[in-house]
């Protein structure tokens, strides 16, 4: 009986090998083929071995980590011209395959999603907006996915929710963050805040003037420690003399 339980063990000891073998194989082959220069082997035999790879490990869920990589080359245009098509379909399937809320899949759903908003299917983005919340519930991704809705609200004409969305991003409170995710939130805000600013200035909505005035009673003093150029976005036009 001792000699039957010390196979078993030598056996489970063997699988576990097996596996830790093939994690490390995954990750060793990833960055091999991402490291490789495509200004020496070409963004064409890049591409293949990415190809491979995620056909070797067809049902491990990193592959997505590749799936990106290969829409960065269509979107780049690394093999013939850009195919914005084709990187669409490589975010969606690494969307597809990672699992929700881990950080392949942010990435991956994030780049859908703002592809969605570019080509204007709204109703879709929004969607997928909601599921990016749903799974990722940080503050910065929570600002992230918040950011594309506020894109999506002002250019559907929908100022009054453009701009609530503009107020959840400012008014986060980045306590407790790292420094880098502290400086991404940061970019984040002066983006939304300046955006919703000028779409505002240059709006012919009944109102938009009045959201505008909101916004320089709620968020004006930020603006005073800002740049003179991205203050004057905000500043009432001035006949020149």
């Amino acid at each position: 009986m001792s000699r039957f339980l010390a196979c078993l063990m030598l056996a489970a000891v063997a699988s576990s090998a097996y596996g830790d073998i093939r994690i490390d194989s995954f990750d060793r082959e990833f960055d091999r083929i991402d490291h490789m220069r495509a200004e020496v082997v070409g963004s064409a035999a890049k591409a293949k071995a990415f190809r491979e790879l995620i056909a070797k490990y067809a049902d491990d869920p990193r592959r997505g980590k590749a799936m990106l990589r290969l829409a960065a080359i269509c979107r780049e245009g690394g093999v013939g011209e850009r195919d914005d098509k084709g990187a669409m379909a490589w975010n969606r399937e690494a969307m597809n395959v990672s699992k929700p809320g881990s950080d392949v899949w942010a990435d991956a759903t994030m780049r859908v999603m703002q592809s969605l908003r570019e080509s204007e299917q709204f109703e879709d983005a929004e969607k997928l907006a909601v599921e990016f919340k749903k799974h990722r519930k940080d503050v910065l991704s929570q600002a992230r996915a918040n950011m594309v809705l506020q894109q999506i609200a002002y250019e559907s004409g929908k100022l009054q929710l453009a701009f609530d969305y503009c107020c959840e991003i400012m008014d986060v409170d980045p306590k407790g963050i790292s420094y880098v995710a502290k400086t991404e939130m940061d970019l984040l805000q002066q983006a939304s805040l300046y955006a919703m600013v000028s779409v505002l200035k240059k709006s012919d909505a009944p109102d938009a003037k009045v959201l505008l005035a909101d916004v320089q009673m709620k968020y004006g003093y930020i603006l005073l420690f800002s740049q003179s150029s991205k203050v004057e976005l905000i500043t009432e036009d001035k006949p020149t003399d």
